[in-house]
């Protein structure tokens, strides 16, 4: 090798060094990120394994063992947090009514698999209900407890990057439903004797407004706590001569009523903070939230575990009871009978030992052009039969909604496929659910 094939050889391995530097300082980037951008990916459980796959059908993957009963979708969608029994688990057939709370854990995994995190301390006979997120994604919710109703759960905050509790901070002094705000530095929650209470979590918080309801009457609900999306606010229910009044509350300064009805079974924002959807007894009533006086609209609804899910954008409502699916269409003030199920699945009124959380995931697309759902052979779609699952007796569907269109179901999955979910849900926008 003469002496200008060796100063070649050199720039050549020095180009080289210098590409492999550059490629092993984005590995950890990279590794960060994960191979799968997950904003296409909806996910389900199956015979108690935690699966994904794309709207398409396309790339199923399974992303946990065994004994997973419930999960949740972080924001950003490259994660999630799931429960994990202690023993095998039926799921509950629909998504209006989750799996009871028994002993296990709550872990988180990635979009693309691996071990999951351990996320609580193992704890024999110490039974934990489902997990939900803050909207920025940096902390979770979930509830404790030793024994059975009627004894009290406690409520824990966490974080999801450290592990078996080392970042977990349990709420004293709660009774209700907390609420984390949006950056997960502070949580509301009503105290035993009505105080509404504000402070970082695992300490204890400032009274801000009192006599707030703790369960909402006549009902084995609980009264809510509400942060306004988009707003530094807090919503809370209160007695009235005349029903339940629903406050709320600028943490800047100011109170003021936003509605007073007879009887009230739930509550919760649209997606920008502007409505405020409301389950009565008979029906569901929306309003607005900057104007007080009469419902914007109206619509029956008599299904006690009924479960509505607002779209994205604000404009429509997926109801989901024992009958079916229905999309109530807020612009046009219309509700279009959409799936059927073959046999009603319409269940018992919930009762006093009844656990209740917020939703903890949406069948809606996160730019709301698609909606995923599972349905049991049989079922039929606007009056027309479901595609059939492959050799399975139920299977998993998706549907696009473009411009207020519904289209056709498309057959994305066969088999048991339960408790499907397609991205985050804000819990201050997410409804009830019974356990």
């Amino acid at each position: 090798m003469n002496l200008t094939q060796v100063r070649a050889h050199r720039r050549w391995l020095l180009r080289l060094l210098s590409v492999l530097l550059v490629a092993s300082a984005f590995l950890p980037v990279l590794a960060g990120c994960g191979l799968h951008s997950g904003g296409d990916a909806l996910a389900f459980l199956r015979d108690g394994q935690l699966w994904t796959v794309h709207s398409d059908g396309s790339q199923p993957l399974q992303l946990t063992g065994s004994h997973v009963v419930g999960f949740a979708w972080s924001p950003d969608h490259h994660e999630l947090v799931l429960r994990i029994a202690a023993v095998p688990a039926p799921t509950p057939p629909t998504g209006t009514h989750a799996a009871p709370a028994a002993p296990g854990d709550i872990a988180a995994v990635s979009i693309n698999g691996g071990a999951a995190l351990q996320l609580t301390p193992t704890s024999a006979g110490l039974s934990r209900g489902d997990a939900w997120w803050n909207p920025n994604g940096n902390r979770i919710l979930y509830t404790e407890r030793a024994a059975p109703p009627p004894q009290p759960a406690t409520f824990v905050v966490s974080q999801v990057d450290q592990p078996v509790g080392i970042a977990r901070h349990p709420l004293l002094n709660v009774a209700g439903l907390p609420v984390l705000s949006p950056d997960g530095m502070r949580v509301a929650a009503v105290s035993p004797d009505g105080a509404l209470l504000l402070g970082p979590p695992g300490q204890a918080g400032r009274s801000i407004a009192s006599d707030v309801l703790r369960a909402l009457p006549g009902t084995s609900r609980p009264a809510r706590v509400l942060w306004q999306p988009g707003h530094d606010a807090l919503l809370y229910a209160l007695a009235a001569p005349t029903g339940v009044m629903l406050d709320l509350r600028s943490l800047s300064g100011g109170v003021r009523e936003v509605v007073t009805l007879p009887a009230v079974l739930d509550y919760a924002f649209a997606p920008d903070g502007s409505l405020l959807l409301v389950r009565e007894p008979t029906r569901f009533s929306l309003w607005s939230v900057s104007q007080s006086g009469q419902p914007l609209w109206t619509w029956p609804e008599t299904d006690p575990l009924v479960l509505p899910s607002w779209s994205p954008d604000g404009h429509q409502v997926l109801v989901q009871n024992g009958a079916g699916l229905q999309l109530a269409d807020l612009r046009t003030k219309t509700v279009y009978a959409l799936l059927t199920y073959e046999q009603s699945q319409i269940q018992a009124p919930p009762d006093a030992h009844t656990d209740w959380h917020p939703a903890t995931g949406s069948p809606w697309a996160t730019d709301g052009h698609a909606l995923v759902f599972a349905a049991a052979t049989g079922a039929s779609w606007q009056g027309r039969p479901l595609p059939q699952p492959h050799n399975a007796a139920s299977g998993l569907y998706v549907v696009s909604i473009t411009s207020g269109t519904v289209g056709r179901p498309v057959l994305v999955d066969s088999g048991d496929d339960r408790a499907p979910s397609w991205s985050f849900l804000d819990p201050s926008t997410a409804f009830l659910m019974a356990s």
